[in-house]
């Protein structure tokens, strides 16, 4: 919880539990996609999603997008972290605060938004409660923690680390997020959800507290590579319906840095 700040507009979400947040799109100009499909034969996004909000409160026990249609609904995979060093992550007896930041990531399926789990990278985590007042909340876990994981489902990833290096630079790619989770992640699908992939990253300054859509760019090279600093926000969209890049919401981070 460190670094921790009530923004002014937490008071419009805070008690939400269930944000239904999606949008519809055409598809880009000049994307082929490829047929879509859900090889895990987890539950198939809507076709028709409703829009999203006009902005989101993120970091504060939100369930933002379309809960439980990954396997397991919270924690790592059977081939995520289960306690061994993943793609250079520790998983520790506590969670470090010498560097303290987060980042966020949105998956978009087909024109629908899927919930990031709550409990990644917490091996055997335990229930979700209300801590310190935020609802949907996961705090401990029976094993370890991993230095990138999840405490709710805003989408909110939380970066902790005994590195000293500065809160201003970047410790983690994205990729070694998704191999905690134990998600394959890269310009063909995300997890079970194959098809063509559209990513937008926003790279803010340092305490940046609003992401708009003008604050992202197309990105087209492999996720993975994703750099995340403090308030780093992608959206990873797969295909064949897209969200335009104006229709995301705004976000209004809980977390200061």
């Amino acid at each position: 919880m460190n670094g921790l700040r009530i923004h002014p507009a937490a008071a419009l979400f805070a008690a939400a539990v269930t944000l239904a947040a999606c949008s519809g799109g055409a598809a880009f100009d000049g994307v082929t996609a490829d047929t879509y499909s859900n090889r895990a034969g987890a539950a198939t996004p809507s076709p028709s999603p409703t829009p999203f909000p006009p902005s989101v409160t993120i970091g504060y026990g939100e369930i933002f997008g379309y809960d439980n249609v990954f396997t397991p609904n919270d924690g790592d995979t059977s081939t995520g972290g289960q306690g061994a060093t993943t793609d250079g992550v520790p998983c520790l007896s506590s969670m470090p605060s010498t560097y303290h930041v987060h980042a966020f990531v949105g998956i978009i399926v087909n024109g629908r938004q899927l919930a990031v789990p709550d409990g990644i990278g917490f091996v055997q985590p335990e229930g979700d409660i209300t801590f310190d007042g935020i609802p949907n909340w996961t705090e401990y876990a029976t094993k370890c923690y991993y230095e990138t994981h999840t405490h709710d489902a805003s989408g909110v990833i939380h970066l902790e680390s005994t590195s000293s290096a500065p809160w201003t630079s970047s410790v983690f790619r994205l990729g070694q997020f998704f191999h905690v989770w134990g998600m394959n992640v890269s310009t063909s699908g995300v997890g079970p959800y194959r098809g063509t992939v559209r990513t937008y990253v926003a790279q803010v300054p340092f305490k940046t507290e609003t992401i708009t859509s003008s604050d992202y760019t197309v990105y087209t090279g492999q996720p993975n590579a994703i750099p995340l600093y403090s308030h780093t926000c992608v959206w990873i969209e797969v295909g064949p319906n897209f969200v335009d890049i104006t229709k995301l919401p705004v976000l209004y981070w809980y977390e200061e840095y």
